[in-house]
This record gives C-alpha cells, sequence and structure tokens, in this order.
C-alpha cells in the first residue's frame, strides 16, 4: 500500500533541490539552519516548491534567531578544562556560535533564497530556512592553550508540499580559516525522523574539511499517517560529527528541524504536509479579478471584524452544518438579492468567527465575483491545507 501510495506521490529518485537547502544539520545548529532555495529538485528525495520569478510575493512567514545547539559547547568545554574535570588528556575541540556577517552562496545544490538571512530562522507554511556561522576550536588541555580551529558558514533547507507525505531536509557547510591542529579534520552527518513518521532516505557523506569546501547530505522523512482520516506530526532530526585523529574525541551538534504536520482530511485530495507553525494568510486584490469582494472584506474589517494580520485571526471550520447556520443567519434565503449579485458574508461562512458566532457584515455583490472569490478562498484551503480550526489571515491589498 506504501509503495502505490508514494509511486501517486511522484517521488524522484534523482536531482536537485528545488528552493534552497540549508547548511543544515550537517553541523545542526539547534533549530539548524533551514534554507529556501529555487528551481532544482533535490538530491534523491522530492521536488521542492518553486515560486515564479516574475510572481508578487506575499508568502506568509515566521522568523527567529539562529541560535547554535550543541553537545561541546566552547564555554563548558573551558570550564571543565579549568576545573580538570574534562576526564581525557590531550587536545579537546569544542563548537562556539559566530556571527555571519552577510549572506552566504556556497554552490552546489543549494541555491541561498532571496529571504534568507544571516543569523535567522525564516519559516513559510511549506519551506524553512536557516544560515548562520560557527566556530570550532581545539584546546590542549594540560596547557590550556588553544592549539587549533576552523570557522563554518552553514546554510539548511527544509521543504514539504500540500499533497505529497514525504518532505526533505538538507544541509551545505563551507570551512574557512582552518589552522592546527584541526588541519584534517573530517565531517560526517546523520538522520533520523521522531513522531508519525520514519526516516526514507538520507546521505551524509564524509569528507575532509579543507578551505572552501563543500560539504552537503540530506534526509527525507515520511509521514506514516497518510490514510484517509489520519493526521499525525513529524520531526526531522540530523547530527554532524567532526573528528580529528589528534583529537581526544569527536564533537557533535544535533538539533531538530521545525514539526511537520501531515494529514489526510481534506475530503477528495491527496494527503500532504505543511509547517502548522506558521499561520498563512489569505490575499484579496481590490484591483483583482473579484475587486467587490475585496473591497466588502475591507469594508468589513475596518468595521473592527476579525482576519486583520496581527490582530485576531478567523479559524476554519469545514463542518458543513456550522457552515450552514452561518450562512442562514447572514444570508437568508429570504433576503432580498437585486439581479446579478449574491449575499457576501464576513466573517466567511467557512469560519467558526461567522454570523452565528459573533458580529457580522454582509454586503450584496456580483455573483460572478462572489462565487470566484469563494472558490480562490477554497484553494487557499487546500494550498496551504488550512484544517478545521486553524488560524489564518485574510488581506487586502
Amino acid at each position: 500500500m506504501r509503495k502505490n501510495v508514494r509511486s501517486q506521490r511522484r517521488w524522484k529518485l534523482s536531482g536537485q533541490l528545488a528552493r534552497v537547502a540549508i547548511p543544515s544539520f550537517a553541523s545542526l545548529l539547534v533549530f539548524s539552519l533551514l534554507q529556501v532555495g529555487s528551481a532544482q529538485a533535490a538530491p534523491n528525495g522530492i521536488a521542492a516548491p518553486s515560486t515564479p520569478a516574475t510572481s508578487v510575493d506575499r508568502t506568509a512567514r515566521a522568523e527567529q534567531p539562529f541560535t547554535l545547539g550543541t553537545f561541546d559547547d566552547c564555554q563548558t568545554v573551558e570550564a571543565k578544562i579549568k576545573n580538570r574535570t574534562t576526564g581525557v588528556k590531550g587536545n579537546v575541540a569544542c563548537i562556539f556560535q559566530q556571527s555571519l556577517k552577510e549572506r552566504s552562496t556556497p554552490g552546489g545544490v543549494v541555491q541561498v533564497p532571496e529571504w534568507c538571512a544571516p543569523n535567522k530562522v525564516i519559516l513559510t507554511r511549506k519551506e524553512a530556512c536557516g544560515m548562520g556561522r560557527f566556530g570550532i576550536r581545539i584546546i590542549n588541555n594540560e596547557t590550556n592553550v588553544t592549539t587549533g580551529g576552523m570557522d563554518v558558514n552553514q546554510l539548511g533547507y527544509m521543504f514539504t508540499n500540500r499533497d505529497l507525505i514525504d518532505w526533505q531536509y538538507q544541509a551545505t557547510q563551507t570551512f574557512t580559516n582552518i589552522w592546527g591542529t584541526a588541519i584534517g579534520t573530517t565531517v560526517i552527518g546523520s538522520g533520523s525522523c521522531t513522531g508519525d513518521c520514519v526516516a526514507s532516505s538520507q546521505s551524509w557523506p564524509a569528507m575532509i574539511a579543507t578551505q572552501e569546501a563543500l560539504w552537503e547530505g540530506y534526509v527525507v522523512g515520511e509521514s506514516t499517517t497518510y490514510q484517509p482520516g489520519q493526521i499525525g506530526s513529524g520531526v526531522l532530526d540530523a547530527q554532524t560529527t567532526f573528528t580529528n585523529p589528534v583529537w581526544t574525541r569527536p564533537i557533535s551538534n544535533s538539533g531538530p528541524t521545525p514539526a511537520v504536520r501531515c494529514d489526510n482530511l481534506l475530503a477528495g485530495l491527496p494527503a500532504g504536509c505543511v509547517l502548522p507553525t506558521v499561520t498563512p494568510e489569505m490575499f484579496y486584490e481590490l484591483s483583482g479579478p473579484y475587486p467587490e469582494l475585496a473591497l466588502h472584506v475591507k469594508e468589513a474589517q475596518a468595521k473592527g471584524l476579525p482576519g486583520v494580520l496581527g490582530g485576531t485571526p478567523l479559524t476554519r471550520t469545514t463542518d458543513k452544518v456550522t457552515q450552514d447556520r452561518n450562512n442562514a443567519v447572514a444570508c437568508p434565503a429570504s433576503l432580498p438579492r437585486p439581479p446579478g449579485t449574491d449575499c457576501d458574508e464576513y466573517p466567511f461562512r467557512s469560519t467558526w468567527e461567522g454570523a452565528a458566532f459573533g458580529p457580522y457584515d454582509i454586503k450584496m455583490i456580483d455573483s460572478t465575483q462572489n462565487q470566484a472569490g469563494g472558490n480562490a478562498l477554497q484553494q487557499f484551503y487546500y494550498e496551504e491545507r488550512v484544517l478545521s480550526h486553524d488560524p489564518f489571515w485574510v488581506t487586502v491589498v
């Protein structure tokens, strides 16, 4: 059964990542870097989403600082050396976070998305991008003298798809300022998936870190909750390990990517996955194909009704009884409608903020525009996999 599902999902066994890759979990900075890219397809993975270069970018995003998650941070290691509690002899390696001065463009299959920024992790509903920098320091445990070091730029990118049960994380690292006992360091990675998923494939080749060398790896997560009526959550985790024959022990970074939600709850549509922590945003244009509907939404929001970005979001309901209740309160059949018009209600009948639950606004607008605008909303629900009780914003531009 799973084979059939995967073949239906257009699984690709070769190619390049399509929207940008993240430096990765290779070094796994706590949230590691998640990155986004442009059009390729992902090594041994699913096709990444892409946005036409000519389209207006109105993608909802969330961001947070790029922070380093590591088992061997220099502050802790230095304290152990000072207190003679490392339990080892010789050279001890540690990791410390640095500031990335500008966007990093490592090349390879990784393409840095325009919205990926230094020292940040940025998320959309279907992608996550991170970009940062860290250093490795090697200290002699007996003399407390630094004997070597190197700097690492990291990019990380993860992407999902609205109608695929697989998602992928890619990592890229480049190395600079390698000296002393950091020369000859080997880097290798590993990945796993926790929750309602399995790591269906991955590749983390071992290589020697040399000046400006490019290291890349990836891991693919596959949802185990893709049957009709199922929903689940999974987290891809990657770990980068650095080893060197002149060090006493290897050092590692590890951290999870953002949780991905996969479901098969949208009637008549295939299962798919999104990053649920990002609230999607529906756009209506005053100069678009349904200006009367857009104007009504703008007017209704100006009266204090919910849905405006930064205020109280709308939340979807897929319950037909609730939708019919909302419509019956706002636009009963007895309400006169001028020829060629429909009764348009806001908040939408497909929300828990509809007319049956609180303040609302109605306006008679062109029937064709009303129906086309309603279809656009349904398409938005599908594109962003907005499930029942999921919040979303409505913006008029």
